[in-house]
């Protein structure tokens, strides 16, 4: 923070670990006494739950609080609860109410949003951690998170698309859990000058995992199937095969892109209205593509376009069915997740831009204006015919 000379100098004091410990300790209790009296100060408060498990396998909830400081909306890290034995909704509303009222003081009737997954334990209409946080806080409005929300419109897809993915985690884990295969595969992607030598294992409970391991199996989808001759010959023939490698680059493409969505909603700071709109983008985008597919354009898709401008013997009517199917589920669900009835831009348009309400006002004032020059009651009806 002071800069590299500070920092050296600072480096030359003689310090035990204890010391340094127990003065970290300190650092952070001043933090968090400054934060919670900030908090304290702008009254108003909302907050952002999300219950996860570390390395260690230790349940811990993670609580991120926004409020307003010096004129602007502040967003910070709050704290962390770890959680011993169960993860249940009374537990965790416990430990959320213990560190909120009695360990910072905070009162509950300030607390106005709260958003969370979409798990039972969180959202339970009469026992989750939300409806709890309700009974204490009156004026507290419930979002559910919209990166959850897009996670689990994705998840949804044809036998076929599952079937390609299921065997990508086959052959992925097939190399990767042994590691005499994981150094010769490495060693073959070298000899072949390819720009990766390893393959991504693929996590479910990780949003972009799915996309990032498709799309590094179709880059190494040549090394794979050399490797694969004297292992799986009967995987490497899924490689040799046009039509199933076209449903590989194909997923390799949608789920770049939903990755690339995810990651557009991440970030500090993130408001609903700027992640609506990128739904909204989105889904004009389905729209749209499942129309050029229709047409039998695929250049949105780079890597189902090398793939069919280079091979030959393609089923092009069952390749556009499927892809079609597929991306007339995925418009469907995110208009189940996102409903534009839900949509939280309808009729807050002004908080983004207040000119919009101005021309709005301005827009009515002058009609009544008219409507009024107008006078004869045959003149307005014809105007407000037009």
């Amino acid at each position: 923070m002071l800069g590299e000379s500070a920092a050296k100098t600072t480096a030359r004091v003689p310090l035990s670990n204890d010391t340094v410990a127990r003065r970290v300790i300190d650092l952070a209790c001043d933090m968090e006494e400054q934060l919670i009296e900030q908090i304290k100060s702008a009254k108003w408060y909302s907050l952002q739950l999300d219950e996860s498990t570390d390395v260690a396998n230790l349940a811990i909830l993670l609580l991120y609080v926004r409020f307003e400081h010096c004129g602007d909306v502040k967003e910070e890290y709050l704290c962390s609860i770890s959680f011993p034995t169960n993860t249940t909704s009374s537990q965790i509303f416990d430990g959320l109410n213990n560190y909120i009222v009695d360990e910072s003081g905070l009162d509950w009737k300030f607390c106005v949003g709260v958003r969370t997954d979409g798990a039972a334990t969180m959202t339970g209409r009469h026992s989750g951690v939300v409806a709890k946080i309700k009974e204490v806080a009156p004026d507290c409005e419930s979002t559910h998170c919209f990166i959850h929300r897009e996670n689990l419109a994705t998840k949804k897809m044809s036998k076929e698309l599952n079937d390609v993915l299921c065997q990508v985690v086959k052959v992925v884990n097939h190399v990767k859990a042994n590691a005499l295969n994981s150094r010769l595969f490495a060693s073959l992607c070298d000899q072949m000058g390819a720009d990766h030598i390893q393959l991504l294992l693929h996590a479910e409970v990780r949003f972009l995992s799915r996309g990032k391991v498709l799309s590094r199996v179709f880059e190494l989808r040549n090394e794979l199937t050399t490797f694969l001759l004297d292992k799986k010959r009967e995987w490497a023939e899924k490689f040799r095969d046009v039509n199933w490698n076209t449903k590989l680059a194909y997923l390799s493409d949608i789920f770049s892109m939903l990755n690339e969505l995810n990651r557009s909603m991440q970030g500090r700071m993130a408001t609903n209205f700027a992640t609506a709109n990128k739904i909204d983008g989105f889904k004009r985008k389905l729209a749209a593509w499942q129309h050029r597919v229709s047409r039998d354009c695929y250049d949105m898709l780079p890597n189902l376009s090398e793939i069919i401008n280079c091979e030959s013997g393609l089923d092009a009517t069952s390749l556009a069915n499927i892809i079609t199917e597929h991306l007339k589920s995925l418009a469907e669900r995110f208009e189940f997740y996102f409903p534009k009835e839900q949509d939280p831009r309808e009729g807050n348009g002004w908080i983004c831009n207040s000119i919009l309400q101005l021309k709005d006002e301005l827009n009515v004032h002058l009609e009544d204006k008219l409507l009024d020059l107008a006078g004869d009651q045959g003149l307005k009806n014809i105007f407000t015919a037009k």
